[in-house]
């Protein structure tokens, strides 16, 4: 039986279009065999992600067309599963933080928007390559406009819409 679902749909995007939506999936503490490909565990998350580029269809589309758009590909795969890892293993409320008249930013104790959090799930993947290397990490929003810029998005964005996070024998 079961005890969640969850569905996401789009209306088809026109091959003129410069956006298109993804999803981002990771599963922690995952006990199955190796070839589930971590697809189970007892903490899930899904974060549903909109691309938005002039150039979208030449990133898309160069990934059959040459070796950079393989690149960029899982770069951008890479991403994705971050942002994933970060509602899995953050409490986190809502996307973006609401600035109230006389807010204060600063250090905050407990859960937070996922773009004010600290993005400690990108870190060690950036490190590796080095024209994300420079990312500032210490603000999810950020970083996705900095990434944007550095992986060769013409005039565009990344941008979480909608995240899904759920544990083993929660009740929805």
């Amino acid at each position: 039986m079961f005890r969640r679902a969850a569905a996401i749909t789009s209306s088809p995007v026109p091959p003129t279009s410069d956006t298109a939506l993804s999803v981002g999936l990771y599963a922690h503490n995952s006990t199955t065999p190796a070839d589930a490909k971590g697809f189970s565990g007892t903490v899930a998350g899904a974060v549903l992600v909109r691309l938005k580029a002039e150039n979208l269809k030449s990133l898309l589309l160069s990934q059959f067309q040459d070796p950079r758009g393989v690149e960029w590909r899982k770069e951008y795969r890479g991403l994705e599963r971050a942002l994933a890892r970060q509602l899995v293993g953050f409490e986190t409320i809502g996307i973006k933080a609401l600035t109230t008249p006389g807010s204060q930013g600063g250090a905050q104790e407990g859960p937070m928007p996922l773009y004010a959090q600290e993005f400690h799930t990108y870190g060690p993947l950036a490190a590796r390559l080095p024209r994300y290397e420079g990312l500032d990490l210490r603000n999810v929003g950020r970083s996705l406009e900095q990434w944007s810029k550095a992986s060769g998005i013409e005039n565009g964005t990344v941008e979480v819409l909608e995240y899904l996070k759920w544990k083993v024998g929660e009740e929805a």
